[in-house]
């Protein structure tokens, strides 16, 4: 088999992930030919112990387009959401293809012009949305496809996990809307809960691998952190064109942890996945069907799919910028809809300690007041939550722009 030789833009953080997976792959048709590492002072160590691997260091992002073409493909580009159009669209024009982590883009523009960067210079860009990759969420879009509960209606998904300051505090962009002049979108939607977005959309699609079309979405967004711009609560609700509702409730500041779960609601049945890849589908008439992923690690199949379709071994990606769009143009979407990041008053949020030493912010009541939203399939004004303002429902029909942040 021949290897699709990859190189990381950092190596800190989400970048060491990339790395540990991809030499992971060893031996599976994926290999790590370089690194970005530009700060070598500070990173000596980590770039001493990589070429002693037989891994070439490069100085900056410039020194890897210039110098990379003899040994690397695929360029896996794990850095700041602000960062994703610029670079994606250098490493395309210099002739790589590029592996770009969610969230792909923080603008709708943005991510268009990715596309016709891709377009325009036939090379490809494979989006990391890791559980698109996975077996539960591909066999549970066929068999959705194949009418297992009839013709979809609805899809809801909630999930709780808490951050503490230590999330916030480990880059520059964490946390904000805007950072050093642009846009970023941060915040539960955009980054943490993304996947299950993504999913629910794609889900939603009329064929394999296309997600649904999204005409009109409404958000409530608010903050129980005072020290961040982004949202730490957020609540989405949104129409396809084929008049499916997608509910969407999220935060990061529950008392306890509590992993996202997808309900599809049909008019034939119902079914379920769980972030373990647990997926149940129960039609109106007929037994149970339920798997799960196997063996198969989501994050690693993000690389080898990626791998393949640079060898020609698959005829399409999972995950494109094309994919992707409905889901960035929810996100911004529901800024618009929202308006503004509502602050939470003193009296409605307490501070913990961490088993780190850091603190973490808890929403009084949170937990009963997302159940209660996602049970009635309703926003949290809805809900009676003192705290809490409506917002008004946005047109999505021909987004092209969003409008900035004021």
């Amino acid at each position: 088999m021949d290897e699709t030789s990859f190189a990381v833009v950092g190596a800190q953080n989400f970048a060491a992930e990339y790395i540990s997976n991809i030499r992971s792959l060893g031996g599976d048709g994926v290999g790590l030919a370089g690194v970005v590492i530009t700060d070598q002072t500070a990173e000596g160590e980590r770039a001493r112990e990589l070429r002693r691997d037989g891994i070439r260091i490069f100085d900056s992002y410039e020194d890897l387009l210039r110098n990379g073409h003899r040994h690397v493909d695929v360029i896996g580009l794990p850095t700041s959401i602000a960062s994703h159009a610029e670079l994606s669209i250098a490493g395309m024009t210099h002739g790589y293809d590029v592996l770009l982590e969610k969230p792909p883009a923080p603008t709708v523009g943005e991510l268009d012009a990715i596309s016709r960067t891709a377009d325009r210079t036939g090379r490809f860009c494979s989006v990391g949305f890791q559980y698109l990759h996975a077996p539960s969420i591909r066999r549970l879009k066929r068999e959705l496809l194949d009418g297992a509960i009839g013709d979809l209606e609805a899809v809801a998904c909630q999930g709780s996990w808490p951050r503490s300051n230590a999330y916030y505090e480990r880059n520059g962009w964490a946390g904000r809307l805007v950072h050093r002049g642009d846009v970023v979108l941060d915040g539960p939607v955009n980054n943490a809960f993304a996947h299950f977005l993504q999913n629910m959309l794609f889900l939603t699609g009329e064929e394999a691998h296309e997600t649904g079309t999204l005409t009109e979405v409404t958000a409530e967004c608010y903050r129980a952190n005072p020290d961040i711009q982004a949202a730490d609560i957020a609540c989405l609700t949104a129409t396809t064109d084929g008049g499916v509702d997608i509910d969407f409730y999220v935060t990061h500041v529950p008392p306890e942890r509590r992993d996202p779960s997808i309900v599809i609601e049909g008019t034939e049945g119902i079914a379920e996945w769980r972030y373990s890849g647990d997926t149940t589908i129960r039609p109106a008439d007929g037994e149970p069907i339920s798997f799960d992923d196997g063996d198969v690690d989501p994050g690693l199949e993000v690389f080898r799919r990626t791998a393949a379709y640079e060898r020609g071994d698959v005829d399409a990606l999972y995950c494109t910028p094309e994919t992707t769009r409905e889901f960035v143009t929810a996100v911004n979407g529901s800024f618009e809809s929202s308006g503004t990041v509502v602050q939470l008053p003193d009296d409605a949020v307490r501070t913990e300690e961490t088993d780190d030493g850091t603190v973490r912010r808890v929403a009084e009541g949170i937990d009963e007041l997302l159940d209660e939203a996602f049970e009635r399939r309703v926003q949290l004004s809805d809900t009676g939550a003192e705290w809490a303002e409506p917002s008004s429902p946005v047109d999505l029909t021909g987004y092209e722009q969003f409008t900035p942040l004021s």
